[in-house]
């Protein structure tokens, strides 16, 4: 995470497909890295388009969370979904809580 985002080990890769949950971390400031700087900025409904090696996914914001870091139950899959979930720290400078973004796959291209 120190060059930007990563995927989080033991979810589903970015592929699509019902029952699928990729989560994908990233800092909001550290030491240069901006990656999700703007995170909270995203709405229901807003667009997330994740290009693997194959296509890219277009995915819609449905739901925004801040959790505990040891709520891991929230980025669990959940049934007949096909799930991105973006975590990062929050909130900034404190960092003692997760913010979650869940977008639900919508199309690929």
């Amino acid at each position: 995470m120190a060059k930007g985002a990563a995927y989080l080990a033991n979810t589903s890769l970015p592929v699509g497909g019902n029952n699928t949950n990729c989560v994908i971390a990233a800092h909001t400031r550290y030491r240069g890295i901006y990656m999700f700087r703007r995170i909270t900025e995203l709405e229901i409904g807003d667009e997330i388009y994740i290009t693997n090696f194959w296509e890219t996914f277009v995915y819609k914001v449905s739901e925004t969370k801040v959790i505990t870091p040891n709520d891991s139950q929230n980025i669990y899959i959940q049934p007949d979904r096909s799930l991105v979930t973006l975590s990062t720290c929050h909130p900034y400078p404190d960092k003692y809580q997760r913010y979650l973004v869940y977008a639900e796959l919508v199309s690929s291209q």
